[in-house]
Protein backbone atom coordinates (compact mmCIF):
# COMPACT_ATOMS: atom_id res chain seq x y z
CA UNK A 1 0.00 0.00 0.00
CA UNK A 2 1.36 2.95 -0.69
CA UNK A 3 1.61 6.57 1.51
CA UNK A 4 -1.00 8.56 0.88
CA UNK A 5 1.10 11.63 1.52
CA UNK A 6 3.95 10.62 -1.31
CA UNK A 7 3.46 12.37 -4.61
CA UNK A 8 1.65 10.91 -7.02
CA UNK A 9 3.19 10.81 -10.71
CA UNK A 10 1.57 13.13 -13.03
CA UNK A 11 1.38 10.44 -15.64
CA UNK A 12 -0.55 8.03 -12.45
CA UNK A 13 -3.41 10.87 -12.23
CA UNK A 14 -3.99 11.18 -15.95
CA UNK A 15 -4.03 7.42 -16.34
CA UNK A 16 -6.51 7.02 -13.73
CA UNK A 17 -9.83 5.12 -15.05
CA UNK A 18 -12.88 7.79 -14.37
CA UNK A 19 -14.98 5.72 -11.60
CA UNK A 20 -17.34 3.68 -13.31
CA UNK A 21 -21.04 5.22 -13.37
CA UNK A 22 -23.27 3.26 -10.68
CA UNK A 23 -20.04 2.55 -8.43
CA UNK A 24 -21.76 3.36 -4.70
CA UNK A 25 -20.14 7.07 -3.69
CA UNK A 26 -18.83 7.45 -6.99
CA UNK A 27 -19.90 9.39 -9.71
CA UNK A 28 -19.49 9.71 -13.55
CA UNK A 29 -17.42 12.61 -14.61
CA UNK A 30 -18.99 15.92 -15.89
CA UNK A 31 -17.83 16.94 -18.91
CA UNK A 32 -14.43 17.43 -20.56
CA UNK A 33 -11.34 17.97 -18.49
CA UNK A 34 -12.14 15.47 -15.72
CA UNK A 35 -8.41 14.35 -15.82
CA UNK A 36 -7.32 17.32 -15.55
CA UNK A 37 -9.31 18.25 -12.67
CA UNK A 38 -7.18 15.58 -10.88
CA UNK A 39 -4.07 16.78 -11.95
CA UNK A 40 -4.78 20.25 -10.70
CA UNK A 41 -6.21 18.77 -7.54
CA UNK A 42 -2.76 16.43 -6.82
CA UNK A 43 -0.72 19.73 -7.89
CA UNK A 44 -2.68 22.09 -5.37
CA UNK A 45 -2.42 19.11 -2.55
CA UNK A 46 1.38 19.03 -2.89
CA UNK A 47 1.75 22.31 -3.03
CA UNK A 48 -0.29 23.01 0.14
CA UNK A 49 1.60 20.16 1.96
CA UNK A 50 4.62 22.02 0.64
CA UNK A 51 3.65 25.32 2.44
CA UNK A 52 2.46 23.37 5.65
CA UNK A 53 5.88 21.74 5.94
CA UNK A 54 7.49 25.25 4.95
CA UNK A 55 5.31 27.37 7.41
CA UNK A 56 5.58 25.06 10.34
CA UNK A 57 9.46 25.08 10.23
CA UNK A 58 9.38 29.14 10.70
CA UNK A 59 6.36 28.29 13.22
CA UNK A 60 4.17 30.26 11.26
CA UNK A 61 0.07 29.42 11.11
CA UNK A 62 -1.55 28.70 7.87
CA UNK A 63 -4.33 31.92 8.23
CA UNK A 64 -0.66 33.99 8.78
CA UNK A 65 1.13 32.66 5.53
CA UNK A 66 -2.15 33.59 4.07
CA UNK A 67 -2.35 36.50 5.66
CA UNK A 68 1.17 38.04 4.52
CA UNK A 69 0.67 36.93 0.81
CA UNK A 70 -2.42 38.71 0.64
CA UNK A 71 -0.38 41.78 2.45
CA UNK A 72 2.26 41.36 0.02
CA UNK A 73 0.34 41.13 -3.09
CA UNK A 74 -1.88 44.33 -1.99
CA UNK A 75 1.50 45.80 -2.37
CA UNK A 76 2.49 44.78 -5.22
CA UNK A 77 -0.62 45.90 -7.21
CA UNK A 78 -0.30 49.53 -4.71
CA UNK A 79 -3.46 48.71 -2.92
CA UNK A 80 -2.46 47.87 0.58
CA UNK A 81 -4.96 46.34 2.70
CA UNK A 82 -6.84 46.98 6.01
CA UNK A 83 -7.55 44.19 8.57
CA UNK A 84 -10.86 44.34 7.30
CA UNK A 85 -9.89 43.16 3.94
CA UNK A 86 -7.88 40.66 5.74
CA UNK A 87 -10.49 39.43 7.82
CA UNK A 88 -12.77 39.08 4.60
CA UNK A 89 -9.95 37.17 2.18
CA UNK A 90 -9.09 35.08 4.54
CA UNK A 91 -12.46 34.15 5.40
CA UNK A 92 -11.98 34.84 9.38
CA UNK A 93 -14.06 36.97 11.67
CA UNK A 94 -12.63 40.37 12.64
CA UNK A 95 -11.29 39.66 15.68
CA UNK A 96 -9.51 36.62 14.18
CA UNK A 97 -7.89 39.10 11.66
CA UNK A 98 -6.76 41.12 14.30
CA UNK A 99 -5.19 38.17 16.60
CA UNK A 100 -3.22 37.43 13.27
CA UNK A 101 -2.20 40.26 12.57
CA UNK A 102 -0.86 41.17 15.90
CA UNK A 103 0.87 38.14 15.78
CA UNK A 104 2.87 38.88 12.64
CA UNK A 105 3.20 42.19 14.03
CA UNK A 106 4.58 41.26 17.31
CA UNK A 107 6.96 38.54 14.90
CA UNK A 108 7.92 41.76 12.83
CA UNK A 109 6.52 40.93 9.74
CA UNK A 110 3.92 43.36 9.45
CA UNK A 111 3.57 47.03 10.34
CA UNK A 112 0.03 49.01 10.68
CA UNK A 113 0.37 52.51 8.75
CA UNK A 114 -2.01 55.23 9.05
CA UNK A 115 -3.75 55.89 5.98
CA UNK A 116 -2.88 59.48 4.57
CA UNK A 117 -6.34 59.81 2.69
CA UNK A 118 -8.23 58.66 6.42
CA UNK A 119 -6.31 58.92 9.68
CA UNK A 120 -8.96 56.69 10.96
CA UNK A 121 -7.84 53.46 8.73
CA UNK A 122 -5.28 51.94 9.67
CA UNK A 123 -3.24 50.28 6.74
CA UNK A 124 -0.75 46.71 6.83
CA UNK A 125 2.76 46.74 5.39
CA UNK A 126 4.98 43.60 5.21
CA UNK A 127 8.44 44.33 6.27
CA UNK A 128 12.02 43.17 4.81
CA UNK A 129 11.51 40.56 7.41
CA UNK A 130 8.69 39.45 5.65
CA UNK A 131 9.75 39.19 2.49
CA UNK A 132 12.90 37.40 3.75
CA UNK A 133 10.94 34.45 5.29
CA UNK A 134 8.86 33.74 2.16
CA UNK A 135 11.87 33.86 -0.15
CA UNK A 136 13.53 30.79 2.43
CA UNK A 137 10.35 29.07 2.86
CA UNK A 138 9.75 29.11 -0.90
CA UNK A 139 12.86 28.97 -2.44
CA UNK A 140 13.40 25.61 -2.91
CA UNK A 141 9.73 25.00 -4.57
CA UNK A 142 10.24 27.96 -6.65
CA UNK A 143 13.71 26.70 -7.67
CA UNK A 144 12.25 23.19 -8.67
CA UNK A 145 9.30 24.37 -10.93
CA UNK A 146 11.47 26.86 -12.58
CA UNK A 147 14.03 24.64 -13.30
CA UNK A 148 10.55 22.56 -14.67
CA UNK A 149 9.79 25.19 -16.87
CA UNK A 150 13.18 25.26 -18.58
CA UNK A 151 12.62 22.02 -20.49
CA UNK A 152 9.34 23.98 -22.19
CA UNK A 153 8.79 25.71 -24.64
CA UNK A 154 7.63 28.59 -25.14
CA UNK A 155 4.34 28.00 -26.27
CA UNK A 156 3.44 25.68 -23.47
CA UNK A 157 4.57 28.48 -21.33
CA UNK A 158 2.25 30.98 -23.42
CA UNK A 159 -0.42 28.57 -22.68
CA UNK A 160 -0.33 28.45 -18.79
CA UNK A 161 0.24 32.03 -18.59
CA UNK A 162 -2.98 32.58 -20.60
CA UNK A 163 -5.50 29.64 -19.14
CA UNK A 164 -4.34 29.86 -15.14
CA UNK A 165 -5.82 33.21 -14.85
CA UNK A 166 -8.77 32.11 -16.75
CA UNK A 167 -8.60 29.18 -13.87
CA UNK A 168 -8.95 31.18 -11.01
CA UNK A 169 -11.39 33.55 -12.05
CA UNK A 170 -13.27 30.55 -12.54
CA UNK A 171 -12.30 29.67 -8.68
CA UNK A 172 -12.96 32.90 -8.07
CA UNK A 173 -16.72 33.14 -9.60
CA UNK A 174 -17.41 29.69 -7.91
CA UNK A 175 -16.29 31.20 -4.15
CA UNK A 176 -19.56 33.77 -4.52
CA UNK A 177 -21.91 30.59 -4.70
CA UNK A 178 -21.77 29.00 -1.08
CA UNK A 179 -23.06 25.30 -1.73
CA UNK A 180 -26.08 23.88 0.32
CA UNK A 181 -25.17 21.72 3.38
CA UNK A 182 -25.33 18.61 2.77
CA UNK A 183 -28.62 16.43 4.05
CA UNK A 184 -27.33 14.06 6.01
CA UNK A 185 -30.48 12.52 7.46
CA UNK A 186 -31.16 11.11 11.12
CA UNK A 187 -28.34 9.42 11.29
CA UNK A 188 -26.11 12.50 11.13
CA UNK A 189 -26.10 12.92 15.09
Amino acid sequence: MTDSREPRPVAEVRDQEPPAAGVRGQRKPRGRGHDLMLILQNFTIESSRYADTARKAYGLAHSDVNALTEVMQGQRRGAPLRAGDVARRLVISASAATAVIDRLANRGHLERQSDTGDRREVLLGATPSAAATGRAMFTPMVDELLREFESWDDAELDVLRRRIPELTAAIQRAQRVTPPAPDLGDDAT
